[in-house]
């Protein structure tokens, strides 16, 4: 008899507003690559994202999605579930001291948690990791002046309840939950030290500051990390967006020959950006739309959160994920950077912003180069079987 049936998940499965989606990942030497990839779409309103009300509007709908995808089979199949940001609860405590004991550390983040985001007291399942005693990949020193601080996630039992039920229903097993935001920037993290590492010298970068959005078709989380611990975190559902990021690729891009100043070898065809392809409204309001809120939320960081001995040197931003990565995140870097400008009379940014991108260069994309796309979908779907069980 085997006491412990189901191996680490192979499959990531992300529920969304409107789409089912599944990869499975094979598990090498050299990490995990991508088998296959899947989004099924769901009928308008299966699943309703909250926080603090049940989701899953419509489990016929979805029950009939997860069976088309997953076949019967002998044994259960193990998979690890990913929600959007927007689910949950997420924040990011700050403690001077702790009491030693686990239970009463438990209890103190849990009455931070209630207390500070005016939680009603329900039953909730509380996930938190502590940052402060040992030093990450992001920074090899840490400060003794170092607060410590705990990056808390939590989830109502009745919304986590019925994605379980859903899943168990339809002969998978799911074995670990996780929020999109955190776990697509575990998944891309090497990818951003292997930028920041192979910058050119030109910038003088805030030392181990990484500022990291994420972007869904829920909305979008933007995470700070400080010398390894993440000093700020913030979850922006945008309703509209969800009604607007799927666009038409005729009216954003013209397909024209390849250019001579094209790379050697390559006889693909470029896809290059006019003028008045932003000029309809339904791609210009999600992009504005999406860089009105970062900015605020940066803006937000700034005043609030920013160590203040680091306000001279650029913070680096890598914006990842939506519908057509390579066509908004361009264009919300650009205002971002010009929107923080170190001062009036230069042009260094404040900000230096990395859209995340296989086509762009100034990423190394080579831990994510298995990945067919970097839309929020994918890379949360991913993300989610990448994440250890």
């Amino acid at each position: 008899m085997k006491l412990f049936p189901f191996t680490r998940p192979r499959t990531g499965l992300y529920f969304s507003t409107d789409t089912l989606c599944v990869g499975h990942l094979r598990h090498g030497l050299g990490g995990p690559t991508l088998g296959s990839y899947r989004e099924q779409s769901l009928p308008t309103g299966s699943i309703r994202l909250s926080p603090i009300e049940q989701n899953v509007a419509c489990s016929e709908h979805l029950l009939s999605a997860l069976h088309s995808t997953f076949p019967p089979t002998r044994h259960p199949h193990s998979v690890a579930v990913c929600l959007p940001d927007s689910c949950a609860r997420t924040a990011v405590f700050e403690f001077a001291s702790l009491p030693k004991n686990k239970q009463d550390q438990k209890a103190l983040v849990e009455w931070r948690l209630q207390k500070e985001l005016n939680l009603l007291p329900k039953p909730r399942r509380v996930s938190y990791q502590r940052f402060g005693t040992m030093p990450s990949r992001f920074s090899l020193t840490r400060s003794p002046s170092t607060p410590i601080r705990f990056l808390v996630v939590a989830f109502q039992n009745d919304i986590v309840e019925q994605y379980e039920t859903l899943c168990v229903e339809s002969g998978v097993i799911p074995v670990s939950i996780n929020v999109a935001g955190l776990a697509v920037f575990n998944l891309c993290r090497p990818v951003i030290e292997s930028t920041l590492q192979q910058h050119p010298r030109d910038v003088s970068f805030v030392p181990d500051t990484v500022i990291f959005l994420y972007v869904g078709d829920w909305g979008f989380s933007l995470i700070v990390w400080n010398e390894g611990q993440p000093c700020f975190v913030r979850v922006k559902p945008l309703k509209r967006l969800s009604t607007v990021m799927v666009l038409p690729s005729q009216a954003l891009i013209k397909e024209t020959p390849a250019s001579p100043s094209s790379q050697a070898g390559s006889s693909e065809q470029t896809t290059s950006r006019e003028p008045d392809d932003f000029d309809s409204p339904r791609d210009r309001e999600p992009t504005s739309l999406l860089a009105e809120e970062l900015l605020g939320s940066l803006q937000f960081f700034f005043e609030t959160a920013a160590p203040p001995e680091h306000r001279a040197p650029v913070y680096p931003l890598f914006l990842v994920g939506g519908p057509q990565p390579e066509i908004m995140l361009p264009r919300i870097a650009e205002t971002i950077e010009r929107a923080f400008p170190l001062n009036k009379e230069t042009d260094v940014p404040q900000i230096k912003a990395f859209p995340m991108f296989p086509q762009n260069p100034a990423v190394q994309a080579k831990t994510l180069s298995a990945l067919p796309q970097w839309t929020g979908t994918t890379l949360a779907t991913i993300a989610a079987g990448y994440l250890p069980s």
